[in-house]
This record gives structure tokens, C-alpha cells and sequence, in this order.
């Protein structure tokens, strides 16, 4: 049916989507003698554009959201330690977006709130992330990674959340995005014999809690949040 729903039709439905983009990519380096690096990155990305693959219920759902456009700016250091038994790495980042797809959803009459493929128009995420690897004796390897995101709707974006509010979601953090994430693993590999090896190891993963829905300290979609939780595994 067509986007005012209840008048049937045959005619074919199009929708054409023409996009082009230029992504590029720019970088510095410097190496030290102990081995150390630093580094600086600019770049530019597009993901294309989409409609949405969800079994429509009018013709309304089948709009295209426009390919999005990343400019992501990074810099960061590597450093080998203590003749290599200590490997560290760090690195700031930040992210601008032009037209990020997610998942939201629009009214459809009759069926109320359906899913498609929206643009945010301006978002962007800015974090910190480290990693470090030591080798304190031959066979034990012990890492830790950590990565902290700030991100934000930083333009108007009116839209229905998850739970059904309709509003402006700018200033809300973008979905599936914790503020802090981390795992940290340890493992002991030995000798059984002349041609065996035996190990030992265990893992632990940490994700901070997030809203898996735009929301607001207005517009709210508790029903939505994902709670913090920690995997332990051991092997």
C-alpha cells in the first residue's frame, strides 16, 4: 500500500539512491631509537546508504537513510619496556559523524511504532583507550586493555525512542556506547614431557552500562538500559 495506508495498489514502488563519496586517509610517525612510536591519523570514511531491510508495512518505511560520514582524528604512542617484557600502547581518539544510521523508529498508522533505518545528523564520540602487555617470565603473558567513550547527539535529531517518546534527543549519549569497557588477561603455557605443553588462563571482561535507546533527562527509555556486567572465564 502506499504511505497513506488502506489504498491498495499494484504500480511498483521505486526508490533510487545515487551517492558518491572520496574517502581519504593522512598520517605521521616518528620512531625512536629504543623502539618507541608516535604517531598522528586524520581520516575520512562513508558508509553507504542504506534501506531498510525490515518486512515493511507501507510503502513509508522503505525511505532511504543517506550514507554516513565518519571524520575520525587519533593520536598515540607504542613503547616497548624493559627489553620487551613490557609492551605498552595509548591513544586518544576523536570522532565526528554526519549522518550516523540507527535503528529507530517512525509511526506507521495502523500499527503504531515500526522499525527503520535513520540518519543522526550530528554525533560525534571522543574517548581514550590502553593497552599493556607484560612477559614477566618465559611462558607467562598477562595483557590488559581498557577503553573509556564520551559520546553525544550534538545536533537536533527528532525521532521516537525505543520505548515510544517522541522529541528532540540531542545531548543524549548514543546507544550501545559504555563509557568504560576493559578485559584483562592472564596465561601460563609449561612443559608435560618433550612434546607436550600444558596451560593455564583465565580472562575477565568488563562493559559499563549503557542505553541501548536515545534518551534525555526528559524523554526517557529506562525500560532500554543495559546494566554493567563482567564475564569471567577460565580455561
Amino acid at each position: 500500500t502506499d504511505p497513506r495506508f488502506g489504498k491498495p495498489t499494484i504500480t511498483p514502488f521505486r526508490v533510487t539512491l545515487n551517492e558518491n563519496n572520496v574517502p581519504w586517509r593522512a598520517g605521521l610517525t616518528y620512531k625512536f631509537d629504543t623502539g618507541s612510536l608516535v604517531y598522528a591519523n586524520v581520516s575520512t570514511g562513508y558508509k553507504a546508504g542504506v534501506m531498510s531491510g525490515f518486512s515493511p508495512a507501507t510503502t513509508l518505511q522503505y525511505n532511504p537513510a543517506k550514507q554516513e560520514k565518519l571524520v575520525a582524528y587519533e593520536a598515540g604512542i607504542k613503547a616497548p619496556l624493559l627489553g620487551g617484557r613490557v609492551q605498552f600502547s595509548g591513544a586518544g581518539f576523536y570522532y565526528q559523524y554526519s549522518d550516523k544510521q540507527v535503528r529507530a523508529r517512525v509511526s506507521v498508522p495502523p500499527f503504531g511504532l515500526l522499525e527503520r533505518i535513520l540518519n543522526v545528523p550530528s554525533s560525534k564520540i571522543w574517548g581514550l583507550e590502553g593497552a599493556i602487555f607484560i612477559q614477566p617470565v618465559d611462558g607467562l603473558n598477562i595483557s590488559l586493555n581498557g577503553i573509556y567513550l564520551n559520546s553525544k547527539v550534538s545536533g537536533s535529531f527528532i525521532a521516537y525512542n525505543q520505548q515510544g517518546y517522541l522529541g528532540d534527543y540531542k545531548g543524549s549519549d548514543l546507544p550501545y556506547t559504555p563509557k568504560l569497557s576493559a578485559v584483562g588477561d592472564v596465561d601460563y603455557s609449561f612443559s608435560v614431557g618433550d612434546n607436550m605443553k600444558a596451560a593455564l588462563g583465565g580472562s575477565l571482561t568488563y562493559r559499563g552500562a549503557t542505553n541501548t535507546t536515545f534518551v534525555t533527562q526528559t524523554l526517557l527509555g529506562s525500560n532500554f538500559d543495559l546494566k554493567s556486567y563482567a564475564l569471567l572465564d577460565m580455561r
